[in-house]
């Protein structure tokens, strides 16, 4: 029974990383630093596979299995929903101020070399946010 508490346990930890890894430092926890996401990322890790591992012992390895899968899968599906939240957030508000910007100074709109930057941008701003970067 206590291998499933720390399974389950284990969701929440990986769900609350996923949440705040993207982020930007300025809008995390603020125990959430560099350092500290490094340690829950160590610990989520060892409760989550120590539990499986667990299951595996106290059952059977198809438990342990189905057990992997759904861990995996929530945690596959947190990240995305993650991920695209603050892509969205970070590619419209840079879009914006591209589009702004070529406007004021009167220049053609390249519409596809535009979204191109946006793009780019946000997505090397989510990466160095997962790094504990300041963006």
């Amino acid at each position: 029974m206590g291998w499933l508490v720390l399974y389950l346990l284990g969701f929440g930890l990986v769900w609350y990383e996923n949440r705040f890894i993207v982020c930007d430092v300025l809008d995390r926890p603020l125990w959430f630093t560099p350092e500290n996401q490094t340690i829950l990322w160590i610990v989520r890790l060892l409760i989550t596979y120590g539990s499986i591992a667990g299951i595996w012992y106290g059952y059977r390895w198809q438990q342990a299995l189905v057990a992997f899968v759904v861990y995996y899968t929530f945690e596959k599906v947190t990240f995305r929903r993650s991920y695209n939240r603050e892509f969205r957030d970070r590619y419209s508000r840079y879009l914006k101020h591209l589009r702004d910007d070529i406007a004021s100074k009167g220049g053609p709109l390249d519409e596809q070399t535009v979204m191109t930057q946006a793009s780019e941008f946000a997505h090397g701003t989510i990466l160095r946010n997962m790094k504990g970067e300041l963006t």
